[in-house]
């Protein structure tokens, strides 16, 4: 093969139009699989959004997100906090079972505190 018909054949691989290579009517096996997996990925990023950690003085603390969960300060909405912001909350629950209450972004301390 000529150099010229090496590079447009390299080339025209990329506009070639794609298609999912698990699919085959005879092995249904690597599709389900595939299905399963994403699945499983797409139902973990769904729980995890809703959940919100913070250091808690070398703890990890998880708590839940709700519709009644408060957000105030810079950001208006949960999905303005970002990993690493300090953030002050309330927090309430026991058992593990933990729900902010509120949430303030960047993090404040309450009138009084440390005096």
């Amino acid at each position: 093969m000529s150099p010229a018909r090496s590079l447009w054949t390299f080339t025209s691989e990329f506009f070639r139009t794609r298609h999912y290579d698990y699919v085959d009517r005879r092995d249904m096996g690597p599709a389900l699989a595939e299905m399963r997996e994403t699945a499983a990925v797409i139902r973990e990023q769904w729980v995890n959004r809703k959940q919100w950690r913070e250091d808690g003085g070398g703890q990890a603390i998880t708590a839940a997100v709700t519709r009644a969960t408060t957000v105030t300060g810079k950001v208006t909405s949960i999905s303005g906090i970002k990993v690493g912001d300090l953030v002050s909350a309330s927090i309430t629950g026991a058992d593990g079972k933990l729900t902010a209450n509120s949430i303030q972004d960047p993090a404040s301390l309450p009138s009084g505190a440390g005096q």
